[in-house]
Protein backbone atom coordinates (compact mmCIF):
# COMPACT_ATOMS: atom_id res chain seq x y z
CA UNK A 1 0.00 0.00 0.00
CA UNK A 2 2.79 2.40 0.90
CA UNK A 3 4.16 1.67 -2.14
CA UNK A 4 1.42 2.16 -4.11
CA UNK A 5 1.23 5.71 -2.62
CA UNK A 6 4.41 6.60 -3.31
CA UNK A 7 4.37 5.87 -7.09
CA UNK A 8 1.18 7.74 -7.15
CA UNK A 9 2.40 10.69 -5.53
CA UNK A 10 5.28 10.51 -8.09
CA UNK A 11 3.13 10.26 -11.03
CA UNK A 12 1.30 13.42 -9.77
CA UNK A 13 4.38 15.14 -9.16
CA UNK A 14 5.62 14.04 -12.78
CA UNK A 15 2.38 15.63 -14.56
CA UNK A 16 2.97 18.94 -12.46
CA UNK A 17 6.09 19.54 -13.34
CA UNK A 18 5.06 18.40 -16.85
CA UNK A 19 2.24 21.30 -16.46
CA UNK A 20 4.48 23.82 -15.39
CA UNK A 21 6.88 23.28 -18.17
CA UNK A 22 4.49 23.62 -20.55
CA UNK A 23 3.08 26.73 -19.01
CA UNK A 24 7.11 28.09 -19.06
CA UNK A 25 6.94 27.01 -23.00
CA UNK A 26 3.76 29.16 -23.53
CA UNK A 27 4.65 31.72 -21.16
CA UNK A 28 8.33 31.73 -23.38
CA UNK A 29 7.02 31.29 -26.88
CA UNK A 30 4.03 34.36 -26.35
CA UNK A 31 7.06 36.49 -24.78
CA UNK A 32 8.94 36.04 -27.52
CA UNK A 33 5.92 36.93 -30.03
CA UNK A 34 5.14 40.15 -28.23
CA UNK A 35 9.06 41.12 -28.63
CA UNK A 36 8.84 40.29 -32.21
CA UNK A 37 5.42 42.34 -32.71
CA UNK A 38 7.18 44.77 -30.89
CA UNK A 39 10.02 44.80 -32.89
CA UNK A 40 8.35 44.76 -35.99
CA UNK A 41 5.75 47.39 -35.27
CA UNK A 42 8.79 49.75 -34.60
CA UNK A 43 10.54 49.43 -37.84
CA UNK A 44 6.83 49.10 -39.82
CA UNK A 45 5.24 52.02 -37.72
CA UNK A 46 7.67 54.97 -38.60
CA UNK A 47 7.82 52.95 -42.49
CA UNK A 48 4.19 53.05 -42.87
CA UNK A 49 4.15 57.17 -41.30
CA UNK A 50 6.86 58.03 -44.09
CA UNK A 51 4.98 56.52 -46.59
CA UNK A 52 1.86 58.26 -45.54
CA UNK A 53 3.08 62.13 -45.27
CA UNK A 54 5.25 61.64 -48.64
CA UNK A 55 1.79 60.04 -50.58
CA UNK A 56 -0.34 62.41 -48.81
CA UNK A 57 2.72 65.46 -49.54
CA UNK A 58 2.52 64.13 -53.72
CA UNK A 59 -1.28 63.98 -53.28
CA UNK A 60 -1.86 67.29 -51.96
CA UNK A 61 0.60 68.74 -54.32
CA UNK A 62 -1.17 66.93 -57.01
CA UNK A 63 -4.26 68.25 -56.10
CA UNK A 64 -3.17 72.02 -55.68
CA UNK A 65 -1.40 72.34 -58.50
CA UNK A 66 -4.88 73.54 -60.47
CA UNK A 67 -5.11 76.18 -57.45
CA UNK A 68 -1.05 76.99 -58.24
CA UNK A 69 -1.51 77.24 -62.28
CA UNK A 70 -4.61 79.82 -61.24
CA UNK A 71 -2.70 81.53 -58.99
CA UNK A 72 0.13 82.04 -61.47
CA UNK A 73 -1.94 83.24 -64.21
CA UNK A 74 -3.45 86.42 -62.52
CA UNK A 75 0.01 87.11 -60.64
CA UNK A 76 1.37 87.30 -64.59
CA UNK A 77 -1.32 88.60 -65.74
CA UNK A 78 -1.30 91.36 -62.74
CA UNK A 79 2.33 91.95 -63.52
CA UNK A 80 2.41 92.20 -67.40
CA UNK A 81 -1.81 92.96 -68.07
CA UNK A 82 -1.89 90.74 -70.62
CA UNK A 83 -5.40 89.92 -70.72
CA UNK A 84 -5.00 87.74 -73.48
CA UNK A 85 -3.52 85.02 -70.74
CA UNK A 86 -5.65 82.11 -69.74
CA UNK A 87 -5.62 79.12 -67.42
CA UNK A 88 -5.27 76.13 -69.01
CA UNK A 89 -6.06 73.52 -66.81
CA UNK A 90 -6.93 71.13 -69.53
CA UNK A 91 -10.07 68.52 -69.66
CA UNK A 92 -11.74 68.51 -66.89
CA UNK A 93 -15.23 69.04 -64.96
CA UNK A 94 -14.43 69.41 -61.02
CA UNK A 95 -14.99 72.64 -59.26
CA UNK A 96 -11.08 73.86 -59.62
CA UNK A 97 -11.66 73.43 -63.90
CA UNK A 98 -14.79 75.69 -63.18
CA UNK A 99 -13.24 78.20 -61.16
CA UNK A 100 -10.60 78.31 -63.97
CA UNK A 101 -13.18 78.68 -66.83
CA UNK A 102 -14.92 81.37 -64.70
CA UNK A 103 -11.74 83.07 -64.32
CA UNK A 104 -10.88 83.27 -68.48
CA UNK A 105 -14.50 84.12 -69.27
CA UNK A 106 -14.14 87.28 -66.66
CA UNK A 107 -10.06 87.95 -68.25
CA UNK A 108 -12.06 88.03 -71.74
CA UNK A 109 -14.65 90.03 -70.33
CA UNK A 110 -12.03 92.67 -68.87
CA UNK A 111 -9.95 92.24 -72.38
CA UNK A 112 -12.74 93.01 -74.58
CA UNK A 113 -13.45 95.80 -71.95
CA UNK A 114 -10.11 97.43 -72.40
CA UNK A 115 -10.17 96.91 -76.37
CA UNK A 116 -13.15 99.09 -76.05
CA UNK A 117 -12.00 102.06 -74.17
CA UNK A 118 -8.42 101.57 -76.18
CA UNK A 119 -10.29 102.13 -79.42
CA UNK A 120 -12.68 104.60 -78.07
CA UNK A 121 -9.77 106.64 -76.83
CA UNK A 122 -8.24 106.40 -80.28
CA UNK A 123 -10.71 107.15 -82.49
CA UNK A 124 -11.67 110.69 -79.95
CA UNK A 125 -8.33 111.56 -80.77
CA UNK A 126 -8.60 111.00 -84.38
CA UNK A 127 -11.68 112.89 -84.18
CA UNK A 128 -11.09 115.72 -82.07
CA UNK A 129 -8.02 116.13 -83.86
CA UNK A 130 -9.28 117.26 -86.85
CA UNK A 131 -11.23 120.40 -85.59
CA UNK A 132 -8.17 121.70 -83.69
CA UNK A 133 -6.33 121.60 -86.55
CA UNK A 134 -8.97 123.51 -88.45
CA UNK A 135 -8.72 126.27 -85.00
CA UNK A 136 -5.46 126.27 -85.07
CA UNK A 137 -4.79 126.75 -88.63
CA UNK A 138 -7.20 129.71 -88.49
CA UNK A 139 -5.55 131.36 -85.53
CA UNK A 140 -2.39 131.01 -87.39
CA UNK A 141 -3.97 132.69 -90.51
CA UNK A 142 -5.95 135.57 -88.71
CA UNK A 143 -2.58 136.41 -86.80
CA UNK A 144 0.03 135.86 -89.76
CA UNK A 145 -0.70 139.50 -90.71
CA UNK A 146 -2.95 142.71 -91.65
CA UNK A 147 -6.75 141.32 -92.40
CA UNK A 148 -10.04 142.85 -93.83
CA UNK A 149 -12.78 142.40 -91.25
CA UNK A 150 -14.47 140.32 -93.90
CA UNK A 151 -10.82 137.26 -93.59
CA UNK A 152 -11.51 137.72 -89.73
CA UNK A 153 -15.23 136.92 -89.50
CA UNK A 154 -14.53 134.01 -92.40
CA UNK A 155 -11.90 133.01 -89.38
CA UNK A 156 -14.06 133.00 -86.51
CA UNK A 157 -16.91 132.02 -88.51
CA UNK A 158 -14.86 128.62 -89.41
CA UNK A 159 -13.69 128.48 -85.59
CA UNK A 160 -16.94 128.61 -84.54
CA UNK A 161 -18.19 126.30 -86.42
CA UNK A 162 -15.83 123.41 -85.35
CA UNK A 163 -15.80 124.31 -82.22
CA UNK A 164 -19.57 123.77 -82.05
CA UNK A 165 -18.69 120.25 -83.68
CA UNK A 166 -16.39 119.33 -80.96
CA UNK A 167 -18.88 120.72 -78.35
CA UNK A 168 -21.79 118.31 -80.08
CA UNK A 169 -19.57 115.27 -79.68
CA UNK A 170 -18.06 115.81 -75.75
CA UNK A 171 -21.21 116.46 -74.94
CA UNK A 172 -22.39 112.89 -77.27
CA UNK A 173 -19.35 111.44 -75.46
CA UNK A 174 -20.74 112.72 -71.66
CA UNK A 175 -24.04 111.73 -72.58
CA UNK A 176 -23.28 107.97 -73.82
CA UNK A 177 -21.15 107.68 -70.78
CA UNK A 178 -24.04 108.26 -68.36
CA UNK A 179 -26.16 106.23 -70.34
CA UNK A 180 -23.93 103.51 -70.05
CA UNK A 181 -22.43 103.81 -66.76
CA UNK A 182 -26.20 104.33 -65.28
CA UNK A 183 -25.31 107.30 -63.75
CA UNK A 184 -28.53 109.40 -64.72
CA UNK A 185 -32.05 108.99 -63.23
CA UNK A 186 -33.93 108.82 -66.49
CA UNK A 187 -37.81 108.58 -66.04
CA UNK A 188 -39.75 105.68 -65.84
CA UNK A 189 -42.94 105.96 -66.59
CA UNK A 190 -45.75 104.14 -69.15
CA UNK A 191 -46.66 106.59 -72.22
CA UNK A 192 -47.97 106.01 -75.71
CA UNK A 193 -45.72 105.03 -78.11
CA UNK A 194 -47.62 104.72 -81.10
CA UNK A 195 -48.40 108.33 -80.61
CA UNK A 196 -45.03 109.58 -80.05
CA UNK A 197 -43.52 107.75 -83.07
CA UNK A 198 -46.24 109.39 -85.40
CA UNK A 199 -45.31 112.92 -83.54
CA UNK A 200 -41.85 112.71 -84.26
CA UNK A 201 -42.22 111.26 -87.65
CA UNK A 202 -44.34 114.37 -88.61
CA UNK A 203 -41.58 116.63 -87.28
CA UNK A 204 -38.93 114.69 -89.31
CA UNK A 205 -40.98 114.49 -92.53
CA UNK A 206 -40.47 118.68 -92.75
CA UNK A 207 -36.94 118.05 -92.96
CA UNK A 208 -37.46 116.97 -96.67
CA UNK A 209 -33.74 116.26 -97.47
CA UNK A 210 -33.13 114.87 -100.87
CA UNK A 211 -36.14 114.95 -101.89
CA UNK A 212 -36.71 111.71 -100.03
CA UNK A 213 -40.23 110.54 -98.10
CA UNK A 214 -40.88 109.43 -95.12
CA UNK A 215 -43.97 107.67 -94.47
CA UNK A 216 -45.21 105.43 -91.44
CA UNK A 217 -46.91 102.23 -90.47
CA UNK A 218 -47.66 102.62 -86.62
CA UNK A 219 -49.78 100.07 -85.11
CA UNK A 220 -52.59 102.28 -83.02
CA UNK A 221 -52.30 102.11 -79.13
CA UNK A 222 -49.44 100.44 -78.12
CA UNK A 223 -47.62 101.55 -75.01
CA UNK A 224 -44.19 101.00 -72.74
CA UNK A 225 -42.46 102.14 -69.12
CA UNK A 226 -39.57 104.17 -70.06
CA UNK A 227 -38.35 107.59 -70.89
CA UNK A 228 -40.13 109.66 -73.84
CA UNK A 229 -37.24 111.85 -74.05
CA UNK A 230 -34.66 109.10 -74.72
CA UNK A 231 -36.94 106.91 -77.14
CA UNK A 232 -37.75 110.27 -79.07
CA UNK A 233 -33.53 110.89 -79.28
CA UNK A 234 -33.67 107.17 -80.42
CA UNK A 235 -35.99 107.28 -83.03
CA UNK A 236 -34.78 110.98 -84.22
CA UNK A 237 -30.85 109.29 -84.39
CA UNK A 238 -32.49 106.35 -86.77
CA UNK A 239 -34.18 108.86 -88.49
CA UNK A 240 -31.34 111.78 -88.84
CA UNK A 241 -29.20 108.40 -90.00
CA UNK A 242 -31.67 107.76 -92.76
CA UNK A 243 -32.08 110.34 -93.84
CA UNK A 244 -27.82 110.98 -94.29
CA UNK A 245 -27.18 108.14 -95.84
CA UNK A 246 -29.89 107.92 -98.40
CA UNK A 247 -30.94 108.00 -101.89
CA UNK A 248 -31.93 111.43 -103.60
CA UNK A 249 -35.45 110.85 -104.17
CA UNK A 250 -35.71 107.88 -101.98
CA UNK A 251 -37.58 106.31 -99.29
CA UNK A 252 -37.72 106.00 -95.30
CA UNK A 253 -40.71 103.90 -93.60
CA UNK A 254 -40.75 104.20 -90.36
CA UNK A 255 -43.15 100.89 -88.71
CA UNK A 256 -44.20 100.02 -84.91
CA UNK A 257 -45.70 96.53 -84.41
CA UNK A 258 -46.60 94.01 -81.85
CA UNK A 259 -44.71 90.94 -82.68
CA UNK A 260 -45.02 88.03 -80.02
CA UNK A 261 -43.87 88.82 -76.29
CA UNK A 262 -41.94 91.74 -78.17
CA UNK A 263 -42.85 95.48 -79.77
CA UNK A 264 -40.67 95.93 -82.98
CA UNK A 265 -39.99 99.91 -83.89
CA UNK A 266 -38.41 99.56 -87.18
CA UNK A 267 -36.72 102.16 -89.85
CA UNK A 268 -36.63 100.93 -93.28
CA UNK A 269 -34.46 103.11 -95.86
CA UNK A 270 -33.53 102.36 -99.27
CA UNK A 271 -30.25 104.06 -99.83
CA UNK A 272 -26.30 102.88 -99.71
CA UNK A 273 -26.27 100.15 -97.19
CA UNK A 274 -23.54 98.99 -95.02
CA UNK A 275 -21.10 96.61 -96.11
CA UNK A 276 -21.10 93.36 -94.03
CA UNK A 277 -17.70 93.21 -92.41
CA UNK A 278 -19.13 97.08 -91.30
CA UNK A 279 -22.62 95.85 -89.70
CA UNK A 280 -21.05 95.19 -86.04
CA UNK A 281 -18.48 98.09 -86.25
CA UNK A 282 -21.54 100.69 -86.79
CA UNK A 283 -22.39 100.31 -82.85
CA UNK A 284 -18.94 101.12 -82.32
CA UNK A 285 -18.69 104.77 -80.14
CA UNK A 286 -17.05 107.28 -83.17
CA UNK A 287 -17.14 104.90 -85.33
CA UNK A 288 -17.46 105.69 -89.44
CA UNK A 289 -17.30 103.53 -92.14
CA UNK A 290 -16.42 103.93 -95.22
CA UNK A 291 -16.04 107.27 -97.02
CA UNK A 292 -19.38 107.22 -99.24
CA UNK A 293 -20.60 106.95 -95.30
CA UNK A 294 -18.99 109.82 -93.45
CA UNK A 295 -20.21 112.76 -92.76
CA UNK A 296 -20.76 115.85 -90.59
CA UNK A 297 -21.72 113.42 -87.58
CA UNK A 298 -19.50 112.12 -84.75
CA UNK A 299 -20.28 108.74 -84.71
CA UNK A 300 -22.63 108.60 -81.71
CA UNK A 301 -25.79 108.35 -83.30
CA UNK A 302 -26.22 104.62 -83.23
CA UNK A 303 -23.95 103.80 -80.41
CA UNK A 304 -26.31 106.48 -78.30
CA UNK A 305 -29.42 104.66 -80.20
CA UNK A 306 -28.35 100.99 -79.33
CA UNK A 307 -27.54 101.97 -75.06
CA UNK A 308 -31.10 103.90 -75.06
CA UNK A 309 -32.45 100.31 -76.06
CA UNK A 310 -30.77 98.61 -73.92
CA UNK A 311 -31.62 100.78 -71.23
CA UNK A 312 -35.19 100.22 -71.61
CA UNK A 313 -34.79 96.42 -71.48
CA UNK A 314 -34.23 95.48 -75.47
CA UNK A 315 -31.87 95.80 -78.14
CA UNK A 316 -31.16 97.52 -81.43
CA UNK A 317 -30.16 95.34 -85.23
CA UNK A 318 -30.01 96.19 -88.52
CA UNK A 319 -30.33 94.01 -91.43
CA UNK A 320 -28.48 95.79 -94.25
CA UNK A 321 -27.31 94.87 -98.10
CA UNK A 322 -24.59 97.26 -99.83
CA UNK A 323 -26.86 99.12 -102.71
CA UNK A 324 -29.82 98.66 -101.62
CA UNK A 325 -30.90 99.80 -97.94
CA UNK A 326 -30.85 99.34 -94.63
CA UNK A 327 -33.96 98.44 -91.60
CA UNK A 328 -32.80 99.66 -88.15
CA UNK A 329 -35.24 97.34 -85.78
CA UNK A 330 -35.36 98.51 -81.66
CA UNK A 331 -37.09 95.28 -80.10
CA UNK A 332 -38.63 96.38 -76.40
CA UNK A 333 -40.24 93.56 -74.28
CA UNK A 334 -44.05 93.74 -74.27
CA UNK A 335 -45.01 95.79 -71.12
Amino acid sequence: MEKTACLWGRKISDEARSNRLRTDVAAWRGDGERRLSAGAALILLPTLVLIAAVGGYLLAKRMLRPVQQISDAAAQIGERGDLKKRIELGEGGDELHQLADRFNEMFARLDEAFEKERQFTADASHEMRTPMSVIMAQCEDALSGEKTGADYREALSVIHRQGRRMNRMISGMLELVRMERKTDRYAREPFNLSALTESVCEDMALICEKNIALTTDVEPDISITGDQTLITRLLGNLIGNAYRYGRENGHIIVTLHRAGSAIELTVSDDGIGIAPDQQKKIFRRLYQGASERSGDGAGLGLAMARQIARLHGGELTVVSEEGKGSAFTARFPMQ
